[in-house]
C-alpha cells in the first residue's frame, strides 16, 4: 500500500509535482520546509489546536536522516507533554536533525 509507504516516508512524494504539476519545489531542505510551516502551525495553536494533531504527518519527514529518532522522541517524551502546545517544542526538537 503506498498509503503506508508515504506516511513512513514522505520523501517517496519529494518529486511528485515535478510529474503531476510540471513544477520544481524551490525548498528541497526538509528542515527549511519545516521551519516554513512555523507561522501556519502557530496560528492553528492559537485556534486550539494541538501540536501533536497538527504535525502528526511530519514526524517521518526527517526518516532516513540523522537525527530523525532524536526529533521524535524529544517531541514525545513526557517532561515534554506540559508544553506539547507550544511551537518552542517543535523548534528544538528539530535541532537535532543533522542535514549534510
Amino acid at each position: 500500500m503506498i498509503g503506508r509507504e508515504v506516511f513512513k516516508n514522505p520523501k517517496i512524494l519529494i518529486n511528485i509535482d515535478q510529474y503531476v504539476y510540471n513544477y520544481t519545489s524551490f525548498l528541497q531542505n526538509h528542515l527549511v520546509k519545516v521551519k516554513s510551516m512555523f507561522p501556519y502551525i502557530e496560528k492553528k495553536l492559537k485556534k486550539g489546536n494541538y501540536l501533536i494533531t497538527i504535525i502528526t504527518l511530519l514526524l517521518n519527514i526527517f526518516y532516513g536522516i540523522n537525527g530523525s529518532n532524536k526529533f521524535k522522541k524529544f517531541i514525545f517524551n513526557k517532561k515534554n507533554s506540559i508544553k506539547i502546545n507550544n511551537i518552542k517544542i517543535l523548534n528544538k526538537a528539530s535541532s537535532y536533525i543533522k542535514i549534510k
